[in-house]
Order: C-alpha cells, then structure tokens, then sequence
C-alpha cells in the first residue's frame, strides 16, 4: 500500500484545517475510547489513508502544523511497554511550542548574558 501512495495522484491532499478537526476528533475518541494518546503512524497511514489523503501530504502538513506551534509530535510509552512511538496531539491555546522560536530565544537570552 505505501508504495501504492507514492506513485499515485489519486489520493487527496489534507489542509490544515482539516487536519486540525480531525485531530480534535481523534482526541475526542481516544480520551473516551482508548488510552488517551495517537500513534503518529497509525493516525496516518490508517485513519487519514482510509479517508484517501495522501501519506506524504499528510505528513508534510503535521510538520507545518508543528512548526505553527499548533500539534506536538512527541515520543509516548506505555505503560508495560518496552519502546517509545511517536504521538501526536494538538496543543492548547497558549501552550504554543515552536522549536525553532524556543532555540532563537535562549540564544538571544545567551548574548544578553555575555
């Protein structure tokens, strides 16, 4: 199947916004369904491709998202298990996190030290 979705066209290119209520759906489901966390992988390749968006487009728009401060792509564990997989959720209003910002700011606060 992966190699399916990427030499095709025929899958559809998710938004952002899109992505965003889908997420908050899968938030929802998951607080009352399941352990409380998605599975980036699962989440992708499972949910969103059995809806025809495209792996790639996907992924490139969570990338985005993330470096919007809009979802956080962390590692999870669960309880008993041995390794870690990559988790997505959205963040709050006012829990924005932007990698890139965080690191200029500490540089920043670096100089103003010195």
């Amino acid at each position: 199947m992966d190699r399916i979705v990427s030499t095709s066209h025929a899958f559809k290119v998710i938004t952002k916004e899109e992505m965003l209520d889908r997420l908050h759906e899968s938030e929802r489901w998951a607080a009352a369904n399941s352990n409380g966390f998605i599975g980036l992988m699962s989440y992708v390749k499972t949910y969103l491709g059995n809806a025809g968006y495209d792996y790639s487009a996907s992924f490139e728009v969570i990338r985005q998202l993330e470096a919007d401060g809009k979802v956080e792509v962390y590692d999870h564990q669960g309880e008993g298990h041995e390794r870690s997989v990559k988790a997505i959720r959205v963040l709050k209003p006012g829990e924005f996190r932007n990698r890139p910002l965080a690191s200029l700011k500490a540089l920043i606060k670096n100089e103003e030290q010195q």
